[in-house]
């Protein structure tokens, strides 16, 4: 399946609010949000979410499936850590999620950040794999899942030398 990837503009808050919406309902336990704590967001809070982060989407035949942002913590402001990181199930081991991660990781060598983090739930192994191929490492921190105490989330790290 070919998709054209793109990244989003002040402008596009009602995509990344689609894209967002269908992923929390999809996969519930891959986010640290719910459907129903973002389905009540308004047009400034979503315009609000897009510019926090750096966000991709993957469009096919007009259609936006699937979606990852590159959000910059001030704690660590030289590795933006992906968020959000969801392809439709019709469309998932197409190719699309690696081209997602391609334009991040392009993204932030073009922009100089050392390194590209992530958090992924520990049983969720396609996603796994699929980060590893990526050269995504397991940085052996650890968290609880916030809306699922019973699942532990891994942070990966890939550096961002060479990248192009």
């Amino acid at each position: 399946m070919s998709a054209t990837i793109d990244r989003l503009h002040d402008d596009q808050w009602h995509e990344l609010r689609d894209l967002r919406l269908a992923a929390l309902a999809d996969s519930p336990l891959a986010f640290w949000s719910t459907w129903a704590q973002e389905a009540d967001f308004d047009e400034q809070r979503w315009t609000s979410f897009l510019h926090a982060a750096t966000w991709f989407v993957a469009t096919h035949q007009s259609r936006t499936i699937a979606g990852v942002g590159a959000l910059l913590r001030p704690e660590i402001a030289d590795e933006p850590e992906l968020i959000g990181m969801w392809v439709a199930p019709k469309c998932r081991r197409t190719g699309i999620a690696a081209s997602l991660l391609a334009a991040c990781c392009d993204w932030a060598f073009e922009q100089h950040h050392r390194a590209v983090t992530l958090w992924v739930v520990d049983s969720n192994e396609p996603a796994r794999r699929l980060y590893e191929k990526f050269g995504f490492g397991d940085t052996g921190e650890r968290a609880r899942h916030p809306n699922d105490p019973s699942s532990v989330e891994i942070r990966m790290r890939r550096t961002t030398a060479g990248t192009p």
